[in-house]
């Protein structure tokens, strides 16, 4: 199958329509924090956000993780989701969303079509959709 312009359009409003239709409609993310800044291999790194709904009704929030491969030696997305987490956040309360990486959630297939992990620079997304993001960075060693 030819990938055209178009079907990367249609594929392109697809994400964005998923990934906009989700959580309360005023709320706010800080504090992006790791427990590391560089990471072993065979590690575990723990990713925590605060969530603020700052509007006047309760309402879901969906947290979403992504990462970032800053230099693999195969081409890698600019923005691969490897964790996502649905919070119920009172209205004015503030909650925190943590999430774990390992070297399952890093790895990948290389080019012999073996999976694991390389050492490098990743960067790290957290938000309520694939756009609106905060963003940090960690060394897997």
């Amino acid at each position: 199958m030819k990938i055209t312009p178009l079907i990367i359009s249609i594929l392109s409003i697809n994400l964005l329509v998923f990934s906009a239709c989700s959580g309360i409609k005023d709320q706010e993310n800080k504090n992006l924090k790791l427990d590391k800044t560089s990471m072993p291999i065979n590690e575990t790194l723990t990713v925590s956000v605060d969530i603020t709904n700052t509007g006047s009704r309760d309402g879901h929030e969906v947290a979403q993780l992504y990462i970032r491969d800053i230099a693999a030696n195969v081409t890698r997305p600019i923005k691969e989701l490897k964790g996502f987490e649905k919070v119920l956040i009172k209205a004015g309360e503030t909650k925190t969303v943590s999430f774990k990486l390992t070297e399952a959630e890093l790895g990948f297939y290389n080019r012999k079509s073996e999976f694991g992990a390389e050492a490098g620079d990743f960067k790290i997304f957290v938000g309520g959709n694939s756009v609106d993001l905060l963003e940090t960075d960690f060394e897997l060693k």
